[in-house]
């Protein structure tokens, strides 16, 4: 915490401050609260100005428009003395979307003091892009903190009894219920600004003296001050009281966390194109094996959209009382057929429950509708164990401030920046840094196609730790993309054609054709990148090829801000090579990256690499990122050599028998057929299907070679006690600009951290910088 957040000298706080008995007796009601810092109930300031103070669950919507209502209580009592002030004017204020509700009797407030509900909760203020103001004044004038109160939620005048045994005892209280109705991090920028002011003598009088003080100087886009005004028949302030509420923030999970339940939508078979059967089909037979639900999120209303990734984020908010899954629609809009509703229009499917809470519209001003708003632009870490230093804007990214340690992880999030040629929008940036307790990162992604994060880091927990690189002792491995990596593989492939004893026997999979393969041993596309050495670590030119730059310069942000061995032994490279131009470029090939962790079973997209003999395999394998012979020979590669292709209606069977008996298959057999009402190997068909959709063949193929790219993985992954499941999405994700983890969505276990490191157990969260 910095000294513009600190707190009141809670050690000069005198133990016995009780307002309830020594303030004067003009002072007629104070708050009583319940802080989540533990204790119980207490009217003491020092506890109830002290960061977080009580913990407060949003109220939700769920689907077919029920209702998660959440409230904290709130009471006022007063001391035991009567006010010396005959009349007295009692106000609550707070801010818009917080609503109190009574739950008290008339009985009840005849004996305390007569104070129906009035006045209405104003709407939430429209997004103000005003900058923090740093020079803002440290002691405002009390009209221009009045002025940030706009909700007046409670008011009422009385006068006092002349039988002054008439009132409350010293236990009762006038309740009430406290409810907030908006998603936290989202106030008016002015709000934010306005520094809180303690409370006014005499009720704090022993604490801070009659003066008014700074409490502090920004307030948490995630905080509620309730005000309590004691004025007299003058309207002057005679006492007051604050309390703090704070809403807990939306937190995400990272794909190191265990899985859920698995989201894919269905596109089913048109008249002008295939559906997505056979990527459907391998997920829900994947999640049966797995033992997580599928929901299927249906397709014909969203035409070309199958982004199942891009229209929601899924997070949870935990307090010390409960956990609750929520779901955070994005403003990505308009991605089905000829610009109308994609995925959104279907968003109510990600609800699988009535315990699940939805805010669907948060966004909904936000005029623009960008790519990198999308969900895929946000990857979540595993935690980050230290603290980590500022990083200034470079190739890697924007700004980055300081960071505490966080051990609920921090947000990747993709923008190119002020200079660059892509950003998200600014209020999607600014709700993230408003949580505070995943800090974000952010990597220049502008020069993608997409321009998501998703494409080029993504997260595997790890069972083991390889013997040999060190790999996977943090407990996970950062997946990263590494167009040199590729090379160095396609350049090793094209010096083993044509040897005896070890052939490539197809080549790369054309992307411009439904089933072809380029010739084996042309390497391509390798003549279209301008290299500097066949036998270099780094053979990807930087100057002709800048965004092999800014991955250098990505990986280094990585290791700083996310506090990775210095070696790099947590970030495991994987294949991926981009078009060569320098901007707006897409994979060449499936992007393994883009992948999804359901446990230890890690589906990635089928890459369609180079085949060889298993010896070449071994050859070309040996000595890339430290592989050793034993590494290898322990994936027992021979046994994936075999391989199951889909055919899509309009495929030809001749067609894929001869681009797989070219490519050295010595048997193509069909195992499964329209109409047939089970799969080999299959646990079941997708739900809702009786039988094998019209013009789908299933053919397995019989070969003696490995796709490189598999193999690598394979090596890779088993020391970490990863399974791989290589996944064919060429037709409706590859060739749309996506893989896997675009076209998928996984709702995963919330995190589980020690009890010292609870979200509101801590006050070293940064202060949240307006960088943009």
């Amino acid at each position: 915490m910095n000294e513009e957040q600190a707190a009141l000298p809670i050690s000069a706080t005198p133990q016995a401050l009780n307002p309830v008995t020594v303030v004067e007796a003009r002072c007629p009601a104070v708050f009583r609260v319940t802080p989540a810092s533990g204790g119980g109930a207490t009217v003491a300031p020092e506890i109830k100005l002290a960061r977080p103070g009580v913990v407060l669950m949003p109220t939700m919507k769920t689907r077919e428009d029920g209702e998660l209502a959440r409230s904290q209580p709130l009471a006022l009592v007063q001391p035991d003395a009567a006010p010396a002030a005959r009349t007295v004017e009692l106000e609550i204020r707070s801010i818009p979307n917080c609503v109190l509700h009574a739950d008290h009797t008339i009985a009840d407030s005849a004996r305390f003091i007569r104070l129906p509900i009035s006045g209405d909760v104003e709407e939430e203020p429209s997004v103000d892009d005003t900058s923090v103001d740093e020079d803002a004044p440290a002691e405002p004038e009390q009209s221009d903190i009045d002025d940030h109160y706009s909700s007046v939620n409670y008011l009422d005048s009385f006068e006092q009894s002349n039988d002054l045994s008439f009132g409350p005892t010293a236990d009762e209280a006038l309740l009430f219920n406290v409810a907030y109705s908006a998603l936290p991090g989202y106030h008016k920028e002015e709000l934010r600004r306005s520094p809180i002011a303690a409370p006014t003598g005499p009720y704090l009088g022993a604490l801070l003296g009659s003066q008014r003080q700074t409490l502090y100087r920004y307030r948490s886009r995630r905080e509620i001050w309730l005000r309590l005004l004691n004025r007299d028949p003058d309207q002057q302030t005679i006492a007051e009281d604050v309390a703090l509420f704070t809403l807990p923030p939306v937190l995400f999970a990272s794909s190191v966390q265990a899985p859920l339940r698995l989201f894919v939508v269905r596109k089913r078979d048109t008249g002008s194109s295939p559906g997505n059967f056979d990527v459907v089909g391998t997920l829900a037979d994947i999640a049966r094996q797995v033992q997580i639900p599928l929901t299927l999120l249906e397709g014909d209303e969203t035409g070309e959209d199958v982004w199942a990734q891009d229209a929601v984020h899924l997070g949870h908010l935990v307090t010390p009382d409960e956990v609750l899954h929520v779901v955070v629609q994005t403003p990505r809009r308009g991605h089905g057929s000829l610009g109308n509703p994609g995925v959104e229009a279907v968003v109510a499917s990600y609800l699988p429950d009535g315990e699940t809470g939805i805010f669907a519209e948060l966004f909904k001003d936000i005029p623009t509708n960008k790519l990198m708003d999308g969900g895929g632009n946000l990857v979540a870490t595993p935690p980050v164990p230290n603290a980590t230093q500022a990083h200034l804007d470079d190739d890697a990214g924007p700004d980055v401030c300081a960071h505490p340690e966080a051990p609920y992880g921090k947000i990747l999030l993709g923008d190119g920046g002020p200079q660059g040629s892509g950003r998200p929008t600014k209020e999607v940036w600014r709700f993230l840094e408003s949580q505070q307790v995943q800090p974000v990162v952010r990597i220049d992604t502008s020069w993608l196609h997409v321009g998501h994060t998703d494409e080029i880091v993504n997260f595997v927990p790890a069972y083991g730790t390889c013997g040999v690189t060190s790999c996977g002792g943090a407990g996970f491995a950062v997946l990263f993309a590494s167009p040199d990596l590729a090379v160095r593989v396609l350049q090793r492939v094209r010096a083993e054609h044509g040897e005896e004893d070890a052939r490539v026997v197809r080549g790369l999979r054309s992307k411009n054709s439904s089933i072809n393969f380029s010739a084996p041993g042309d390497a391509a596309p390798l003549p279209a990148y301008r290299l500097v050495d066949d036998d270099a670590e780094r053979p990807v030119d930087r100057a002709a090829h800048t965004w092999a730059r800014k991955l250098d310069h990505i990986r280094q942000r990585l290791v700083a801000t996310l506090a990775l061995n210095g070696d790099g032994r947590d970030i495991l490279a994987v294949p991926v090579l981009f078009t060569p131009a320098n901007a707006k470029v897409g994979a060449q090939f499936p992007d393994m990256v883009n992948m999804v962790a359901l446990g230890s079973t890690i589906l990635l997209p089928k890459p369609w690499g180079p085949r060889l003999t298993v010896a070449a395999a071994r050859k070309v394998l040996v000595g890339l990122e430290r592989i050793t012979e034993g590494m290898v020979d322990a994936a027992q590669l021979g046994d994936h050599a075999a391989e199951l292709f889909w055919a899509a209606p309009g495929m030809e069977a001749q067609e894929v028998r001869e681009a797989f008996t070219r490519g050295g298959a010595t048997s193509v057999e069909t195992i499964a057929n329209a109409g047939d009402d089970h799969v080999v190997g299959w646990h079941a068909l997708p739900d809702g299907l009786d039988a094998v959709p019209k013009g789908w063949t299933l053919y397995k193929i019989t070969q003696t070679s490995v796709d490189i790219f598999e193999a690598y993985i394979r090596v890779r992954f088993r020391p970490l006690g990863l399974t791989p499941v290589f996944v064919d999405d060429w037709v409706w994700y590859h060739i749309g600009g996506g893989e896997l983890h675009c076209g998928t969505k996984v709702r995963r276990q919330p995190h589980q951290v020690a009890a010292k490191d609870v979200w509101w157990q801590r006050t070293d969260y940064h202060d949240v910088v307006d960088t943009w």
